[in-house]
């Protein structure tokens, strides 16, 4: 019975580990989110500010709960987690920023030229607004969150296995299920958000670092909504362009947006090549032996 929580090395299973951290996540979120929608309704505070400060909010929960659990119950430094303080990680960090921005750019060309999506002006006319700059930090922050707690905590936590399939596969069918309630969904957004996961943890298997996936998370987000004003996850987003969708298909994805669409499944799938010839000379087997 022991044996059904214990691994043969005397430790909790990765498995529970992951659950009960998204639990006190979850608890954290719907705790603190009662506590802020009490203070704004007491001091009549507009409902529009509720939803960005729950936003942020969610972020911060995201990420700090398992930090914390990293540090004080697993009592591992934070570089075992991916968070290396060195040259290459800043550079990863910017390459990955780089290479998200453009390959939902190229996403968005592809769909643009194709004639699956239109733009409401010419794109020599975009439109700069305050929201321009300040969902670069709401982005970086949901690049930071979702990616501490899938390739940070929940990848870290599966190295305990051993076992590099379970430690790239998990992680992402994590990542996927937590993308699960956004609306408009169909079943190729699931297989590209696990794609997208799986490319995730591939980054930070090559790259022995999580700024890799950050950059890319946080800036493919952004450019996605923020720049190119495509559908994020079923989200619609004006952005300095407002992308229209001509028809429903599985080219451009619908409603559901790009990730929806079969040009992203292609994309990404080409991401794995980038990565494997931009880190062929890591070894990958260094973060398996932890």
């Amino acid at each position: 019975m022991k044996s059904i929580f214990i691994n043969k090395d005397s430790k909790l299973r990765s498995g529970y580990k992951i659950l009960l951290v998204f639990i006190v996540i979850n608890v954290l979120i719907a705790l603190f989110e009662t506590l802020l929608a009490a203070f704004m309704i007491a001091f009549k505070i507009k409902r529009s500010y509720l939803s960005s400060a729950s936003q942020y909010l969610q972020e911060i929960i995201f990420f700090i709960v398992p930090v914390i659990s990293w540090k004080l119950i697993e009592k591992k430094p934070l570089k075992d987690m991916g968070f290396n303080k060195n040259k290459k990680g800043f550079f990863d960090f910017l390459f990955g920023m780089f290479l998200g921005a453009a390959f939902i750019s190229i996403v968005f060309f592809v769909l643009l030229f194709s004639r699956n999506i239109q733009i409401s002006k010419s794109i020599l006319k975009p439109d700069f607004t305050v929201n321009t700059l300040t969902d670069i930090l709401l982005f970086m922050s949901v690049g930071f969150a979702e990616e501490t707690f899938c390739r940070g905590y929940c990848m870290g936590s599966m190295m305990q296995t051993r076992n590099k399939w379970l430690i790239l596969i998990v992680p992402s069918v994590i990542f996927s299920a937590l993308h699960s309630f956004n609306p408009h969904m169909r079943p190729l957004f699931f297989i590209n958000t696990f794609l997208i996961g799986l490319l995730f943890s591939y980054m930070r298997l090559k790259a022995s670092d999580i700024w890799l996936p950050i950059g890319f998370h946080a800036m493919w987000d952004y450019f996605e909504g923020s720049v190119w004003g495509l559908y994020d996850s079923g989200i619609p987003q004006n952005g300095v362009y407002h992308s229209i969708v001509n028809s429903k298909n599985i080219i451009n994805g619908g409603f559901t947006g790009p990730e929806g669409g079969i040009i992203v499944t292609l994309v990404v799938l080409a991401g794995f090549i980038v990565i494997k010839m931009c880190y062929k000379k890591q070894d990958s087997k260094v973060i398996i032996s932890k």
